[in-house]
Order: structure tokens, then sequence, then C-alpha cells
């Protein structure tokens, strides 16, 4: 934590290897709530070495009026519950608690089951922060971002696994790719959406 502090306080933002092997986990419903944490964390588990299942932090975040409160009661009771750190209910415009926690992980994880458009602030808010975003299809499209280029997608709960291990992993390198991939899409629309009122222009790490 005292190497991503002292990246920050020179207006850096941390590196891979200096982030924790942490992960923001967006359920923007029920149903992402029991893909995410009913298939792809097992998954991912069941995928990672001892050392690694050792360092995992989940931060499992849901909007609020989501009730995500029965897949995380049984994720409770799952073999990786210990790598739970925090659940809790983020408002749209909690600009504060969104920011710190982009600050503090690797990687963030939104999987999207329906073509919802209100998933794009979070979304967003991943990529204009140089958080390296691992979705589904659905919001890939929505956010007019190349899966495999700007964002890692995938529709299936081992494949999402897959991708989100695979950027964990900082010797892959796509943690680095995705991380200026993903910041430069939102840069190119930065003017627009700050313009159209769609996102307040703090979410830019401004």
């Amino acid at each position: 934590a005292a190497v991503v502090e002292g990246a920050r306080g020179r207006g850096m933002s941390a590196t891979c290897q200096q982030r924790p092997w942490s992960v923001l986990l967006l359920v923007e419903s029920s149903a992402a709530a029991d893909f995410a944490l009913g298939r792809v964390m097992p998954a991912l588990w069941d995928a990672m070495q001892p050392l690694e299942r050792e360092q995992l932090v989940v931060h499992v975040v849901q909007p609020s009026g989501v009730d995500a409160a029965r897949a995380v009661a049984d994720a409770a009771r799952a073999a990786w519950a210990g790598a739970i750190q925090h659940s809790a209910s983020v408002g749209a415009d909690s600009t504060k608690a969104m920011t710190a926690l982009l600050k503090s992980v690797r990687l963030v994880a939104c999987p999207v089951m329906e073509e919802d458009e209100g998933v794009l602030d979070a979304a967003l808010w991943s990529l204009a922060h140089a958080v390296p975003l691992v979705t589904t299809p659905a919001a890939a499209a929505l956010l007019g971002a190349d899966a495999g280029m700007h964002v890692a997608a995938s529709g299936s709960h081992d494949g999402f696994a897959h991708a989100m291990l695979e950027t964990l992993r900082c010797g892959t390198g796509t943690w680095d790719r995705l991380s200026r991939a993903g910041r430069g899409l939102v840069e190119e629309a930065r003017a627009r959406v700050v313009h159209q009122g769609l996102l307040p222009s703090s979410i830019f790490g401004r």
C-alpha cells in the first residue's frame, strides 16, 4: 500500500506490480452476481496458484438498489470466501468512494448480463483511471470497445475467469496493454461525454 501511495503522491498511475492482487467486482444485477460469485470466482480460484490465492482480495460492490445478498451469502461459504474484503452498495454519485477503490485494485470485473446502459458509468470510471476492465461482450459493445484491445471480454464463466487471471498476472503484459488502451478509449470520448453531461469530469482523474 505504501508503494501505491507513493506513486499517487507523484501524480502517477500505479503500475501493475505496484498494485496488490485486488479485484473490484461490480455486479449490476442479481443475475450478474450469480454469474460472478457463483461461477466465475470458483473457476478463478481453481486456476490460481497457492501464493496467488493468499494475496487475492476481492471487493464486491453493487449499485444502490441491486440485491446481491443471496449470492454474497453463498460466496461467504465458498472456498475463496476469505478473499472477500467487503461487500457494499455504492451510489452512482459516490465519486470519492469509487475513486478510492479504483486506486487500490489491479482490475475491475464487471459482468453485464443485459444491455443496460446504466453500467456505462462504472465501466468508464474504471477505464478513465487506467484500471483494466474485464467484462462481457454486451458491455464491450455498449462502450464501443474492441474486446481484447480496450477491454477483456467473455460471456462464459471459464473465459471470464481466464481473462481475469491473465490480467492479474503482470508478467503476461495484458495489464499494461489494457490499461493504456482503455484509458486511450476514454480520452477519445472525454470531450463528448463531459460536454453532454453523461459523466462528471472528475472521473477522468483530473
